[in-house]
């Protein structure tokens, strides 16, 4: 199972969730969403091999209001798929497109190969 399908698994049934930014009218937007971004850095080599790979995994999630109830469970949901927690916080308000508040929650995960 690579990351994106343990992301996917951990967070399918907590929040509607997208690989990329969707692009929605106003009629079909859902009112809670998040799209998660990965990033892969090999972070140990061994006899010319890289052995441990390092993942950063930014989950953006868009709601009306602030909900930190459902951002508590975005991080238990990835704690269960191996992931810890690195950082998060508010990014814009409602007044720019997409016009809710979006809020990111940064994870780490350390894979060996």
């Amino acid at each position: 199972m690579d990351v994106a399908d343990r992301v996917e698994k951990a967070l399918n049934g907590v929040v509607k969730l997208y690989a990329s930014v969707p692009e929605f009218t106003d009629r079909n937007a859902p009112n809670k969403y998040a799209v998660y971004t990965i990033a892969e850095t090999g972070a140990d080599f061994s006899e010319g091999e890289n052995r441990v790979n390092q993942y950063y995994v930014s989950v953006n999630i868009f709601t009306p209001q602030y909900d930190f109830g459902l951002y508590e469970k975005i991080k238990a949901a990835m704690y269960s798929e191996g992931f810890c927690y690195a950082e998060g916080g508010n990014i814009q308000d409602d007044k720019i497109f997409p016009y809710t508040r979006h809020y990111y929650l940064d994870f780490m995960a350390v894979i060996e190969r």
